[in-house]
């Protein structure tokens, strides 16, 4: 009988240890290498030659997934907008192809050309691959500079700025007219040689005429260029209108040792970011003193105090207050202070 028990215990536990064991034997298994994705491309750097300014360069970068996990492709972004990409998929299974269409734009651009297209991945070795695209933009005419920012202009001002067309790989240059999207932006052009080659300088003016507000218009210069007949200059800016403070003139009377209180709407003639810093009277009879209130619209509120000192000369007084702006071109600005010191 105790034999028997022992046969029966010795078994049971052989069988525990082979299940111990077999268990085991599955556990390292899982516990194996993690399947990791590796993305391979076929080439990286695309050299497309030479293209004429205006052509579009096509080119697929082709990769594949040579790991034993299933590539994930985050995220693609070009360096610059003028290069289109299309994924074909943005998950790759082991083994498989995947492709990355790009279309290089070289409407904007001449001479060497050098784009980069980053491709972010689940692969842990290379998260990110650096895909370049290069070659040369070749031009018949050169416009430079390339666009005109007049930045801000005041309303009633006339500005100049001058362009320079010149010849490239064109023989002889001629220009046929030209002409601009806005009748506030007039063009003339001068014609000299230079290097035995004819060149232009194109004068753009913007009219005093030229309402407030921000402007974007396209100058068009048309040459005996096939390939740019027509090339493009984009010219942008804003007119504002001068400073204006209402009102202009105060007229008071005030006690030795008072104090009198005006208020002064400040139109900021269109800008963004304007304020008065500071005032104070030329003549220096005053303590002034400047409080913001509010602002409506375009337009900003404040509150002045003028204090005569001890020393002012009691009277008829008529000067000037000085209100100092953080504008360039209007630093000062004046309003009359015409009154009485009793």
């Amino acid at each position: 009988m105790n034999t028997i028990r022992i046969t029966i215990l010795i078994s049971a536990s052989v069988l525990i240890l082979l299940l111990v064991g077999l268990f085991a034997v599955k556990t390292d298994k899982s516990k194996g290498s993690p399947a990791i994705p590796d993305i391979q491309f076929k080439e990286t750097i695309f050299d497309f030659g030479t293209v004429y300014k205006g052509d579009k360069v096509n080119h697929v970068y082709k990769f594949k997934n040579v790991g034993k996990g299933v590539l994930k492709i985050w995220k693609v972004r070009s360096s610059c907008g003028c290069t289109a990409i299309n994924l074909t998929s943005s998950e790759v299974e082991p083994g498989r192809y995947g492709e990355i269409k790009m279309t290089f734009n070289s409407k904007n651009y001449y001479g060497s050309i050098k784009k980069r297209v980053y491709v972010h991945s689940n692969d842990s070795d290379e998260p990110i691959v650096t895909l370049e695209i290069r070659g040369i933009v070749k031009i018949d005419v050169a416009v430079k500079p390339t666009g005109l920012n007049l930045r801000e202009i005041y309303k009633g001002e006339s500005v100049s700025h001058k362009l320079k067309v010149l010849p490239v790989a064109l023989e002889e240059l001629k220009i046929k007219k030209l002409k601009s999207t806005s009748k506030y932006l007039t063009m003339e052009r001068a014609e000299y040689s230079k290097r035995d080659k004819k060149e232009f300088e194109i004068t753009v003016t913007l009219s005093p005429k030229a309402p407030p507000g921000r402007f974007s218009e396209t100058l068009r210069i048309y040459t005996n260029s096939k390939i740019q007949p027509v090339i493009q200059v984009p010219v942008w800016g804003t007119v504002i209108d001068r400073i204006k403070l209402s009102p202009d003139k105060f007229n008071f009377e005030v006690q030795q040792g008072d104090s009198v209180v005006f208020e002064i709407i400040l139109d900021k003639g269109g800008r963004r970011w304007l304020s008065i810093n500071k005032v104070r009277d030329e003549l220096g009879c005053f303590t002034a003193g400047l409080m913001f209130l509010g602002q409506e619209g375009g337009r900003k509120i404040y509150r002045i105090t003028l204090k005569p000192g001890s020393d002012a000369p009691r009277g008829s007084i008529k000067e000037h207050l000085l209100l100092y702006t953080d504008d360039e071109k209007q630093p000062i600005i004046k309003i009359l202070l015409n009154g009485v010191i009793q």
